[in-house]
Order: C-alpha cells, then structure tokens, then sequence
C-alpha cells in the first residue's frame, strides 16, 4: 500500500508513465520502418543486378507502376507531332520504351511489365541504385525520403520510398529529377540543343519505323476463329 505522504508523486508517474510510452513508440515504429526500407532497397539492388525483372517490379511503387503504363500509353499512340509537344525528359523515355519494347510488347503489356522488361534488359533509368547505400531518413507519414551514397560515401541524390499494404516499397517516379540533373548536364557538354538531342536519339533507335509500326498495329484485335495478325519483326538495338 502507498503510503499517503507519497500518494501525489505516485499518481504523478502514473499519469507520467502513458506519455512515457508513447514517445518511445515511434522511435520503436522508426526502426521497424527503416528494417523495412532497408529490405526493400537490398532486395531492389540484388533483383536489378541479377536482371529479375518480376522481383523488382513487385518492389516500387503504385504511383511508380502508373507512371510508366503512362509512358507505355504514349508509347503506342504518340504521333510525331504529338510526342515533340511533350517535355523533353518524357520525349527521351517513349522513345526507349519504343526501342526496348515490341509494338505488341506495348500494347498488351501495363506499367508493371514494363518494369520488369526494363530491368531484365538493365536499361531501368534508376542512377546510382546497383552501387549505393541510404541514409538520413525523413519521415513523413507513410513516406520517407533518403539520401543515396555512392561506394566512398559521397552523397548523390535522394530517394523517396512510401509504405503500401504496410509494405515499404521504392517510389522509382520520384526519381525523374535526377534524370533530368543528368540530361542537363550532357546537354551542356555537348552544347546542343533540345531538338538536335531527340534528333539523334530517334535517328539512333530508328524511331520512324517504330511509329509506324505501332500505328499499324494499334487497333488490331484477333478475332475468334481467325489467327492473330504477324507483327513486324522488331531488331535489337542498344540503348542508353
């Protein structure tokens, strides 16, 4: 039994002891979420150097995933014309999408398969993942933004991850300023402009005949007891 002298310092670290507790709790919750971050990001690296394209895709984003059936979209109905209204980092990526995929690879694929092909071709624009580490976490709710270190510990960039299904996966979207940081810089290096870079960019992935391929093949639809249209043979090049 509390002894009545020391009752009201008693009922102080009674009511004390909640808030003691709680304020422990999100350091507790901040160290699950960054072994989660932590997994994530190593499993990411591991899936994007061994080419597991199905493995990396199950690890970004929604937001990530509809981002690039975006891209995939404009990939089959982009005309010219329509393609040099956009900006020029957008421009750069249908046309890759165009080089590394099929016509019918575009068509009947989504946003996730594209991932996935990207990155069993190791062409996902993803700088500096395979050869990084993370640190400095902010949290915001259910996002985190982290800074990438390169091997000798130079800061880069940072990187977003967003926690779905209490799942912590890799918002690869947000990563689109980075690409543009690099698209700057070689634009400058060479001292050439805009068109004159998606100029050489189409000339070099023979982007003409792929337009022309997709436009062929946009609204075809097998019909039962028919066979299926032959799409036009597509030959492997390289890309960035």
């Amino acid at each position: 039994m509390v002894s009545p002298r020391f009752l009201p310092l008693f009922l102080s670290l009674l009511t004390t002891l909640p808030l003691l507790t709680s304020g422990c709790a999100p350091k507790i919750q901040a160290v699950d979420d960054l072994n989660g971050i932590q997994s994530t990001f190593d499993q990411f690296k591991t899936a994007v150097r061994n080419r597991e394209g199905d493995a990396a895709a199950a690890l970004v984003t929604e937001n990530s995933i509809e981002r690039f059936d975006e891209l995939r979209s404009w990939a089959v109905s982009d005309s010219p014309e329509q393609l040099s209204e956009r900006p020029v980092l957008e421009q750069i990526e249908v046309l890759r999408l165009r080089h590394e995929l099929t016509p019918e690879q575009l068509k009947n694929s989504d946003g996730k398969k594209v991932i996935a092909i990207l990155v069993e071709r190791d062409e996902l624009p993803t700088p500096f993942v395979k050869e990084s580490q993370i640190a400095e976490p902010v949290f915001q709710g259910d996002r985190c933004i982290l800074r990438i270190f390169d091997n000798a510990g130079l800061a880069k960039e940072r990187m977003t991850f967003r926690r779905e299904d209490d799942i912590w996966k890799l918002d690869i979207a947000s990563m689109e300023h980075v690409q543009e940081k690099i698209y700057n810089g070689m634009k400058r290096k060479r001292k050439m402009s805009d068109e004159e870079i998606i100029e050489e960019i189409s000339a070099t992935w023979d982007d003409d005949r792929d337009i022309d391929t997709l436009q062929d093949t946009t609204d075809q639809t097998a019909q039962p007891d028919q066979p299926e249209a032959v799409p036009q043979s597509e030959t492997e090049q390289d890309s960035q």
